[in-house]
């Protein structure tokens, strides 16, 4: 099953898969090479993450977003998650440099992975990674932030698709996040998150009206 939501899920951060089409059970077995069952599973676990819709008189489709929620996503995430930033750079060091250890290991993967979806699934790992420490003392926030990202995973590949220079970028943003945060810098944590997010949501928005 895990094989294939995996490449399930790379074909529709790559675009191979488009943004509103239908995804019969038959079809997509046939395509990547395996039964319906673990496709029916894996569109399960997909859905569960916001990038595929279910409707059981429709079949699925993946997700196509609109602008507005693209607004609402990050919007939110701006308010959520750079609170999330904040609180993790303001806790005690040790638990900060576990942390950052492990984002900064997904960081530097992810500066040598040139593949979109590869990109995107080691993105989510990582935020996951920098806000672990949270789901103790703020396990609501950790869940809402976490829902949040999975929404943006489609969204984050399409921008990547649309400009390819916004990925160099980011991991930029992640390096100068990690060093904050292991610092102790509430104020740069925050200043990174915003400027990372507004960034994303700014392609996104140019590639929707484009």
């Amino acid at each position: 099953m895990d094989l294939a939501r995996d490449t399930v899920r790379g074909m529709i951060l790559r675009g191979e898969i488009t943004a509103g089409s239908r995804l019969t059970l038959t079809e997509v077995a046939h395509r990547i090479g395996t039964s319906v069952t673990p496709v029916r599973e894996a569109l399960r676990d997909l859905a569960a993450t916001g990038l595929i819709d279910i409707d059981a008189h429709k079949g699925a489709r993946v997700h196509a977003a609109t602008t507005g929620e693209l607004t609402e996503i990050y919007a939110l995430r701006q308010m959520l998650e750079v609170r999330a930033m904040v609180e993790v750079a303001a806790l005690e060091e040790e638990d900060r440099v576990v942390a950052c250890i492990l984002a900064g290991k997904l960081a530097t993967q992810m500066e040598d992975e040139p593949d979109v979806a590869g990109w995107a699934t080691l993105n989510l790992d990582f935020h996951a990674r920098l806000a672990e420490p949270l789901r103790t003392p703020w396990p609501l926030l950790y869940c809402l932030v976490e829902s949040l990202r999975n929404r943006s995973m489609l969204p984050v590949a399409t921008a990547l698709r649309a400009e390819p220079a916004l990925m160099h970028q980011a991991n930029c943003d992640h390096r100068d996040l990690v060093a904050a945060i292991r610092c102790g810098d509430t104020d740069r944590a925050a200043r990174v998150a915003t400027e990372h997010l507004g960034r994303t949501l700014e392609v996104l928005l140019r590639s929707f009206s484009g």
